[in-house]
């Protein structure tokens, strides 16, 4: 097929989409790159509402011009990019608002590297259930179902396929020269929370009870769960309180299972809850802040578990503003390119995996990246984790702080076993876990050829 790459300015999640487009070509594709930049530059540089919304009618002008002249089948950029460089318009009736690729009848896939409700500033919170984001023109691509399930019940969203990210090995692969110098290295980011006295005191066990962190954190976070729903004037419908316990509850026991799965399973056991059920759904914003709430009890795990591991391994630590404020004896390498995050991962016997969990279930990029890399992955346990690697075979996994700590000194007590899973974790991942991979199935998608159309 032919696509149309709208690229966005930026550092790594540029590079990432640049990494796409790369997937396109190595699975035999053309593509066409367009830059945004110039664009955002222009607009910027109008003041009134009014002329920029000329100015976007004239490049989106432009675009169909260079879609029809080029033959191109579809077009793609990351988050919303596409959608909101061009606005909206009033449709033929006048009223409902119409994006620019369902006027022009231009398909277009939008690659959401996290959910909706984060990306544009916010700024997609007014689309949630409104007719532009469930247009027959727009093809959505998260990474898990989970996500995906509540892009379509509860945002509105109309095609959306939860397809695992990829990488690409043109990037990925194990980098010439390097050796480990550390046990264990890990790829971190901004966004942990300062640790507690209660998480401080925790580090310093054996085996530390990271459930009775998260058992602790959950009444705080129930009480913001109400007020949200209050905020929203959901505080007084019936069943609410029961329900948001429910969730509370379910987060603590099963915080691997999608939520949507799990609140149905609440009403499933009281139809008392139904009506509040029906009433969340219908409002994206207060659901999106109270799920927020309810998953803030496991954004330390990233944190704690580096931190944990770093006093019994030699650790180390990439990326920008890395455990700030967490006791640890990681070494830190502060910020790395991207283009040379495999070196980094080259330098670990084992480089380690795990999340703030800003969502339930799927994978970030990270395994897909330490693995191509030729480093063996130790990851912590998600949902579908068994089906994207061999457990064991292809790669490491724990489900707390201890098992991690007790799973990678055996593997670093045997450099069999862990050159053997490196060697068969990248297999794996050119296998089936490349972006050509994923552009195929896109494609596929964009096709109806996988079955949704």
């Amino acid at each position: 097929m032919r696509v149309l790459m709208m690229a966005h300015p930026g550092t790594n999640s540029r590079d990432i989409l640049l990494d796409v487009e790369s997937g396109f070509r190595q699975a035999g594709h053309e593509v066409i790159r367009w830059e945004l930049e110039p664009m955002h530059r222009l607009l910027s540089q109008v003041a009134q509402p009014q002329g920029r919304s000329v100015l976007a009618a004239g490049i989106g002008e432009i675009a169909r011009s260079l879609v029809e002249a080029n033959g191109i089948d579809f077009t793609i950029a990351m988050w919303a990019n596409g959608l909101m460089l061009f606005g909206m318009s009033p449709g033929p009736s006048g009223t409902a608002p119409m994006s620019f690729f369902e006027r022009t009848r231009i398909r277009h896939v939008l690659l959401w590297l996290d959910a909706p409700h984060w990306a544009q500033q916010g700024k997609m919170e007014p689309l949630f259930r409104s007719p532009v984001v469930a247009e027959s023109r727009l093809f959505h691509v998260i990474n898990n179902r989970g996500l995906a399930g509540e892009m379509r019940d509860v945002l509105g969203f109309g095609r959306v396929l939860a397809r695992r990210y990829g990488v690409n090995p043109e990037v990925f692969k194990p980098w010439p020269g390097a050796t480990p110098r550390h046990d264990i290295v890990f790829n971190l980011g901004p966004g942990d929370p300062a640790p507690t006295d209660t998480m401080v005191r925790a580090l310093e066990s054996d085996d530390p009870d990271l459930d009775a962190i998260r058992r602790e954190a959950a009444a705080g976070a129930r009480r913001r769960m109400g007020a949200a729903a209050a905020e929203a004037g959901g505080g007084d419908e019936p069943g609410m309180d029961a329900l948001l316990d429910a969730w509370i509850g379910s987060q603590i026991e099963s915080p691997g299972t999608p939520v949507l799965d799990r609140l149905a399973a609440a009403v499933a056991q009281d139809p008392g809850l139904a009506g509040a059920m029906r009433w969340l759904k219908k409002k994206p914003k207060a659901f999106v802040d109270i799920a927020e709430c309810a998953r803030s009890i496991e954004r330390c795990r990233r944190a704690f578990t580096i931190a944990y591991l770093s006093k019994h391994f030699d650790c180390a630590v990439f990326g920008d503003d890395a455990l700030e404020g967490w006791p640890h004896n990681a070494k830190r390498y502060g910020g790395v390119p991207y283009r040379e995050l495999s070196k980094m991962y080259g330098m670990g016997r084992l480089a380690l995996n795990t999340m703030r969990w800003q969502d339930d279930i799927g994978l970030n990029l990270k395994p897909f990246e330490i693995t191509a890399s030729g480093t063996a992955c130790l990851c912590e346990r998600r949902g579908g984790l068994e089906e994207l690697f061999d457990i064991g075979t292809e790669i490491a996994a724990f489900g707390s702080p201890g098992e991690a700590r007790r799973v990678a000194g055996e593997l670093l007590a045997s450099p069999e076993k862990l050159a053997a899973m490196a060697e068969a974790g990248r297999a794996r991942t050119l296998r089936d876990h490349t972006w050509a991979r994923w552009a195929d199935d896109v494609c596929a998608f964009v096709s109806g050829e996988d079955g949704s159309a």
